[in-house]
């Protein structure tokens, strides 16, 4: 009996299901607490090699992990991580915020780059804005960091926070608006969290998101002849829209992962692309690198 095949089949029907019930709103579990299972592992591993019979091998793996999904819900409570080590922080040494930032739009800008580079929250970008960027932020007592350059034609936004958190409690939340009159280029690194981006109403030249645990779902649109799209993900689960006028092709390179490509043909050995792809007059590239992920693109 292989205890190392028995016991990986049997945790990921576990996550399967509990994302399953999640779906149907009878729990709340996401990606990010599949990550926050990690330290389990590592005991795993170590029950792996020891040398004792295989039964006792499979009792003691299943036993930790068990223990360490009926605990999962708990984790939240007092603690966080950094970048550097972990530490204990009561709740009352997070104070509740609300700020905002504001970068003035200049008609001179025809082109935009906007990076942002944070660690642990809730991000989403909607609606235009009479501002080039327009951010609201609510919840932990982060403090920011916006910078601008402007350069003839081309003006760059940069945000990020004083240090990338992986805060297990994702309670700070930046609500992000654009102006839509330039082009823009987005670079976006995000440790953990919701991320959720409607970009229709935008001409985005391109794309980029690197990000660990999160919960991705992002709204293309159609308003440039190419849009360029690079997305890295760890434990994630990823849901893309584009729009049926564009041409769209999809390269996916990933490890464990369910995915579902609505209105996509396979084309060859992790390429996908729509019926429209070489005749529509605009076109979405997209590439995904990913480790244990759930993604999903439709067309709308």
């Amino acid at each position: 009996m292989n205890s190392k095949k028995i016991f990986w089949g049997v945790f990921m029907m576990a996550i399967g299901a509990l994302l399953i019930l999640n779906q149907l709103d009878l729990i709340h579990f996401t990606w990010r607490d599949v990550w926050r299972l990690w330290p389990a592992v590592l005991i795993v591993i170590g029950i792996s090699i020891l040398p004792v019979d295989g039964w006792i091998k499979l009792v003691g793996m299943l036993g930790v992990m068990t223990i360490a999904i009926l605990l999962n819900p708990y984790m939240d409570r007092g603690g966080r991580w950094n970048d550097r080590r972990f530490d204990f922080y009561e709740r009352n040494d997070y104070q509740g915020v609300q700020r905002e930032y504001n970068v003035p739009f200049d008609s001179t800008c025809l082109l935009a780059k906007f990076s942002v580079k944070v660690g642990a929250g809730t991000f989403r970008i909607q609606d235009t804005t009479a501002q080039l960027v327009e951010v609201d932020q609510s919840g932990r007592s982060i403090p920011y960091t916006l910078m601008t350059e402007s350069t003839d034609s081309l003006t760059e936004v940069k945000i990020k926070s004083p240090e990338q958190r992986l805060d297990r409690r994702v309670n700070n939340k930046l609500g992000i608006k654009l102006n839509n009159q330039p082009v823009w280029d987005m670079d976006f690194e995000v440790g953990a969290g919701d991320v959720v981006f409607d970009l229709s109403a935008y001409k985005v030249r391109s794309f980029d998101l690197s990000c660990g645990a999160s919960d991705v779902d992002i709204k293309f649109g159609s308003l440039v002849p190419e849009l360029d799209v690079d997305i890295e993900t760890g434990v994630s689960s990823l849901k893309l829209k584009v729009p049926n006028e564009s041409g769209c092709r999809v390269v996916y390179d990933g490890a464990l992962t369910d995915k579902h490509f609505s209105g996509f043909t396979k084309t060859g050995k992790g390429t996908y692309e729509t019926a429209n792809f070489n005749t529509a007059t605009k076109k979405i590239l997209i590439q995904i690198e990913s480790g244990v992920a759930s993604i999903g693109i439709e067309r709308y």
